[in-house]
């Protein structure tokens, strides 16, 4: 009984506590996250007079009130622009560089329309939110299956409440985890959609689609030597029952595989979202001149 006891003690707390544990701390992390980012605001640099400008009318281009966003500029290349808590846009030097760059500026103006999207739907903020609602449902579910949970009298019945809460608490994690990556997802995709319907001019959606179908190709280049389960890339490129289909068109058509077409499984898998903007521009070319042709026939 003693045994039994203490695997009815010690499932019964991992059931409830680990998952309790790992969202608190996701919540705590969002929070320092949001305050380490709020503490780097006024270190960051403000932009020039040009880029101010080009900054305010791509703000007024989404119907948004100029006065009510700021733009700061930061050091680095690697990551183009970020949302900071409720109305601060953080780009780069070098997209900053790209603004004032005749063939280049079609793309950073999308990438800031895509993060005042983050702002404007209150993302940041609402994955600490999400993260602490997260943290309590686990609470209660942990309480409510303790509190209905039998408790094993014999050393069958407290292998089967082992596996029982072993099987729970790996539930608990898998909905945080996999909750996690959906808002994500959402999150990415709605900023995607946000820009996309405050652009007039389908160029700019063709420039951001040829931005990621490029981060699209790049991957791809780097696909043989990342792996799926333990399995390289390259290896269940080799098993493909079309032995002439290219590395490419393997990635596109096995797109929804985590880590295939995608750099991370918290993004949008990159060919989905350069094709969305390629559609979009196409969509948007079809009304422009579906406008000037009633146009004429009313002249």
């Amino acid at each position: 009984m003693n045994l039994c006891n203490q695997i009815n003690n010690f499932c019964g707390q991992l059931n409830q506590y680990v998952p309790l544990i790992l969202a608190g701390s996701a919540t705590l992390f969002r929070c320092a996250q949001n305050i380490s980012e709020w503490m780097t605001v006024k270190h960051l640099s403000n932009p020039d007079q040009d880029i101010q400008k080009i900054f305010q009318e791509i703000v007024c281009e989404c119907g948004l009130d100029e006065t009510g966003f700021i733009c700061k500029i930061y050091d680095g290349y690697d990551t183009p622009a970020r949302a900071i808590g409720y109305y601060v846009v953080a780009i780069s030097q070098g997209t900053a560089d790209q603004l004032k760059d005749t063939n280049q500026k079609l793309v950073a103006r999308e990438i800031i329309k895509h993060e005042l999207g983050h702002l404007v739907h209150k993302d940041l903020p609402l994955r600490v939110l999400s993260s602490a609602a997260a943290t309590g449902i686990l609470f209660g579910l942990s309480k409510i299956s303790q509190h209905y949970m039998p408790k094993p009298h014999s050393s069958l019945g407290a292998l089967a409440f082992a596996v029982g809460a072993l099987f729970a608490t790996y539930v608990q994690l898998r909905f945080m985890w996999n909750g996690q990556i959906f808002a994500l997802n959402l999150e990415e995709k709605r900023a995607d959609a946000f820009a996309i319907q405050h652009s007039s001019n389908p160029e700019e959606l063709l420039a951001m689609a040829d931005y990621f179908s490029n981060r699209f190709e790049s991957h791809v280049e780097k696909l043989t030597i990342l792996q799926i389960g333990g399995q390289r890339i390259s290896d269940l490129y080799e098993q493909r029952k079309d032995k002439s289909q290219s590395m490419r068109d393997w990635a596109i058509e096995n797109r929804h595989t985590p880590y295939v077409a995608g750099e991370s499984r918290v993004h949008p898998n990159l060919y989905d979202r350069s094709m969305t903007f390629r559609l979009s521009a196409e969509q948007l070319k079809k009304n422009k001149l579906s406008d000037e042709i009633n146009l004429i026939k009313r002249s």
